[in-house]
C-alpha cells in the first residue's frame, strides 16, 4: 500500500520555491555503511584511530567517534578517508548503485 504524497514529502526553498524529496536517504544507513567499512578495515588495529587521524590531518578523539559510530565524517573528511579507506570506497559505490537502481536511472 503506497502511503499518499504529504506537504511533509516536500520542502521550501529560501525564495519560496516548492520541491519535492526525491527519495529520503536514511542517515543511520549512511552512518552504518561508514561505520561497517571502517571496523572491518581497521576495527582490530590497536592505535587504528591514531594512525587514520594522523593521515587524514583530523584528532583522534574524531575518528574513534566515527569507528564508534556515534559521528559520521562530512565531505571533506567523506572524501579523504574514500580515498585511505578501499572497503568503504566500495562501500559508497555499491550504495550509489543500489540507490540509482531504485530510482530508475
Amino acid at each position: 500500500m503506497e502511503k499518499s504524497r504529504t506537504e511533509s514529502d516536500h520542502f521550501w526553498s529560501k525564495r519560496g520555491q516548492f520541491f519535492p524529496f526525491r527519495r529520503p536517504l536514511n542517515v543511520s544507513i549512511y552512518q552504518d555503511v561508514i561505520t561497517d567499512a571502517l571496523r572491518h578495515e581497521y576495527g582490530g588495529k590497536r592505535n587504528a584511530a591514531k594512525e587514520l587521524a594522523r593521515r587524514l590531518l583530523k584528532s583522534p578523539h574524531t575518528v574513534r567517534n566515527w569507528l564508534r559510530g556515534t559521528s559520521t565524517p562530512r565531505g571533506e573528511e567523506l572524501l579523504r578517508l574514500m580515498v585511505e579507506c578501499k572497503p568503504l570506497r566500495e562501500k559508497i559505490n555499491q550504495f550509489i548503485e543500489e540507490n540509482q537502481q531504485c530510482s530508475g536511472e
